[in-house]
Order: C-alpha cells, then structure tokens, then sequence
C-alpha cells in the first residue's frame, strides 16, 4: 500500500447546508469530528453534510496546503 502524506484539510460551507460531521477515522488524532480543519489519514478525510431547511444549494469547499482547492456542489430539496 502507498502511503499517502498527512495534510491539514479545511472545509467550508455556504449556502443550504452544514457540517454533521469531519475528520479521517484516525484512532490516534485527537481532532474533534465538529472542527472545520483536519489532517488526512493515509490520504483520506470524510465530510457528512447536512442539508438546510430550505431548498438550495450547499456549496463545501475543500482546501489545503499544496493542493487546488476542490469545491463540490450539492442541491437541496425542501
């Protein structure tokens, strides 16, 4: 298996969502899951997002050092 290099990973929400949940499942971090900034294990974050009370569109966006920031777009259904 490769292994990938830690990164500090920050996520940031506009629009009809919010953050449920983020981090990397990494037993030995002491990141809480509710905090907008994590470090990748074995290259790897999740993100739960969840969606508004009104129709929309959320919009995360992912960024970290020595990366292109990567934006996903969800629709929200009311």
């Amino acid at each position: 298996m490769k292994l990938l290099p830690e990164r500090k990973v920050e996520i940031r929400i506009e629009g009809s969502g919010t953050i449920q949940g983020f981090g990397s499942a990494n037993h030995l971090n002491e990141e809480k899951f509710n905090q907008t900034c994590h470090t990748t294990y074995l290259g790897r974050l999740q993100a739960v997002i969840r969606s508004g009370k009104t129709a929309g569109e959320a919009k995360i966006t992912f960024s970290g050092e020595g990366m292109e920031d990567t934006v996903v777009r969800l629709q929200v259904e009311a």
